[in-house]
């Protein structure tokens, strides 16, 4: 099997993925080198509760090159070695679907195929000679090539369209097995993370493919590898989890049983190994909201065990929403494994971002590679700098992902000559004059007055953001529906008649916020609040913006969302209705 090197988050159209961005999110494919080793098997579903730090492997020891690309706007999602020596795939300025070829990892050029509205996710050796994925025009979509070179793509079916006809479908991933190729990915029926389920495409050529269900609402399937019983998938699940799946030949899956392992992560990549399997992702803290790396291991694919990745650089006290590290990708590499992705580090002027990298001789073990002026990745209001690809070629390794401009930006271990240091960005402004808001100590037993107060803020909080996103119990309003389902439809004319209704939803949210009841004021949950509509009212700016030129974004609802985002937003409405109010007073819901 040829080995995958990389999966940006759906994907993720210049979030983190998570993650992506670093999609976070917030968002598959080969190279052809070795599989990892998965690490010693602690008890089924055991997680590890502080972060490891291992034997560090040589990945890196000799330093790095950065060398700025001449391709602002690429995202590159998937890496592959083959053909005339990289086969690189993603999207154009998260719109247009695109593969790129180059004979050294610093020359590239793109191919006249795939072209048009889409991204380009997964890639694997074999058939015909490669095989690409991804999503068209908001249907799955397929390329297939010869060398590398000159790509074609296959015949649109009825198999390409999401379960309802409408909404979103995307293969993610492929790898070579089951009956020919497999693909995982997702089908969204429109109206958000409720309406969609992971999806399998299985193909004997590469060419003719058949869609097979995954009835599991609310999951995606990120990333596909040959291994345990015959295949394992891996992705997200409902409500914030990882989530992982088994098959014998590609046509039937079976969910791996949830378990605590899973719980607040994403998991974006996966290998094989000798002795099992490697994923790597990232976990959300459910109370402060910072990401943590994560890797997971397993023996047979049914069974994992989670841990932190490495020991983090200090963080703010406490931490801040979307403060931390996520892990994009891995790979084996010449004395163990090399992960990489971004760090975030909350500023008052911004997001600062810089690439990171874990190293790991056994792939249960991690030591974070010490951060060097090469891996500043830039300051931005939103999180879409990191790391997303990494690969080995002969004993060198290359990593590759976004850096302010956007620039499409390359490092190499050991480095080569000509690489670039960024000037050191500034230090960070002092915090504004204006005071936080202070919190009037509580009264030891708040009056009926105050009690119906908090209360009504509960209640109206919910509702503003049961018309902007979804309220506590999950359930969206009119306007948030018409928004989402213009979002998967990729409408940019729906996008921008529905938008300035949930600005004023969001804005009415901030404004509860800001007015609420002194005594309450300091809750944590209000600050969760307040910092996840700054960040939504962010993203909207930006789909506005793309939206009156006409254009549409390619990721549907995470443009808005993202994937740490819309799990951690979910969480924190769910928090505030389980707040405990004091027995008194006379207002409800």
């Amino acid at each position: 099997m040829a080995k995958r090197a990389g999966r940006a988050r759906r994907d993720s159209g210049g979030r983190i993925a998570a993650v992506a961005v670093l999609g976070l999110v917030i968002v598959g494919c080969s190279s052809a080198s070795g599989s990892p080793t998965a690490g010693p098997n602690a008890s089924p579903g055991a997680t590890s509760g502080s972060p490891t730090a291992g034997p560090n492997a040589s990945p890196g020891a000799a330093g790095w090159s950065r060398h700025e690309l001449a391709l602002d706007g690429a995202m590159m999602s998937a890496l592959l070695v083959g053909g005339p020596g990289y086969i690189g795939a993603g999207s154009l300025k998260g719109q247009e679907a695109a593969i790129w070829t180059s004979p050294d990892g610093l020359a590239w050029s793109r191919t006249a195929e795939p072209s048009g509205n889409g991204w380009v996710s997964g890639l694997a050796a074999g058939g015909p000679g490669f095989v690409a994925v991804g999503t068209r025009s908001n249907r799955a979509a397929a390329w297939t090539s010869t060398d590398g070179l000159t790509w074609s793509a296959v015949p649109d079916t009825r198999d390409f369209a999401a379960a309802d006809g409408g909404g979103l479908a995307q293969m993610s991933a492929v790898v070579r097995g089951g009956p020919g190729f497999v693909a995982v990915g997702v089908a969204s029926g429109g109206g958000g993370q409720t309406g969609q389920e992971g999806a399998v495409w299985t193909s004997i050529d590469g060419i003719a493919w058949r869609r097979t269900a995954v009835a599991d609402p609310g999951d995606w399937m990120h990333d596909i590898v040959v291994g345990g019983p015959g295949l394992v998938a891996v992705g997200t699940g409902q409500e914030g989890k990882a989530a992982a799946w088994t098959s014998v030949d590609g046509t039937l899956w079976t969910r791996v049983q949830d378990g605590p392992q899973f719980a607040n992560g994403a998991i974006g990549a996966v290998l094989n190994g000798p002795t099992g399997l490697l994923a790597v992702g990232h976990s959300l803290d459910p109370k402060t909201g910072a990401l943590h790396p994560m890797s997971w291991t397993s023996a047979d694919g049914r069974s994992w065990t989670a841990a932190v990745a490495g020991t983090e650089p200090p963080r703010s006290d406490p931490p801040q929403a979307f403060e931390g590290s996520a892990i994009a990708d891995v790979a084996r590499v010449a004395d163990g494994w090399l992960a990489v992705g971004g760090d975030i580090h909350m500023r008052t002027d911004g997001a600062l971002q810089t690439i990171a990298m874990w190293s790991s001789s056994d792939g249960a073990t991690w030591t974070r590679i010490p951060d060097q002026p090469e891996f500043q990745g830039g300051l931005s209001g939103s999180m879409q700098f990191g790391a997303t690809v990494v690969a080995e070629r002969n004993g060198e390794v290359i990593v590759i992902g976004a850096t302010a401009g956007p620039h499409l930006t390359v490092w190499f271990s050991p480095p080569r000559p000509g690489g670039t240091t960024p000037a050191p960005l500034p230090s960070a402004p002092p915090a504004t004059a204006t005071p936080a808001i202070q919190a009037t100590p509580a009264p030891e037993s708040p009056s009926a007055m105050q009690i119906d107060s908090f209360r009504s803020l509960r209640c109206k909080l919910d509702g503003a953001f049961f018309d902007a996103f979804a309220n506590g119990a999950g359930k969206r309003g009119p306007d948030a529906t018409a928004f989402f389902d213009a979002l998967e439809a990729r409408d940019a004319k729906a996008i921008a008649s529905t938008l300035p209704a949930i600005r004023q939803h969001l804005l009415d949210a901030q404004g509860l916020m800001d007015a609420s009841v002194p005594w309450a004021a300091s809750a944590a949950w209000l600050t969760d609040e307040r910092q996840l509509a700054v960040v939504l009212l962010a993203n909207l700016d930006r789909i506005e913006i793309e939206a009156a030129a006409g254009r549409a974004p390619t990721n549907g609802s995470s443009a808005f969302l993202g994937d740490p985002e819309s799990v951690f937003l979910l969480a924190a409405l769910k928090a505030m209705q389980e707040i405990p109010v004091p027995p008194g007073g006379t207002a409800t819901c």
